[in-house]
């Protein structure tokens, strides 16, 4: 099973890239978990707890924080490109 997160403060660009995920993943007979996430310290929350994901569409430009530095977490501290 492929585990995707998706986190765009725009609830719409959520459901747009989900459904694109839903649609390929269908004809291509693959298996897929997806999260959603509106605001970028629910994402990290869930990842500090220890959740882990395969890929990751990450909005650069969020609310209240940059999706920059969730990127940069994910790259520095937990050593993940």
């Amino acid at each position: 099973m492929l585990k995707i997160a998706i986190c765009d403060d725009e609830v719409e660009i959520c459901s747009s890239i989900e459904l694109l995920i839903k649609e390929y993943s269908k004809a291509n007979y693959l298996s897929v978990e997806i999260d959603k996430f509106c605001f970028g310290k629910e994402l990290l929350s869930n990842i500090k707890s220890g959740a882990g994901y395969d890929l990751l569409f990450l909005d650069i430009e969020l609310n209240s924080e940059y999706g920059n530095d969730i990127g940069n977490y994910i790259r520095e501290v937990l050593n993940n490109q």
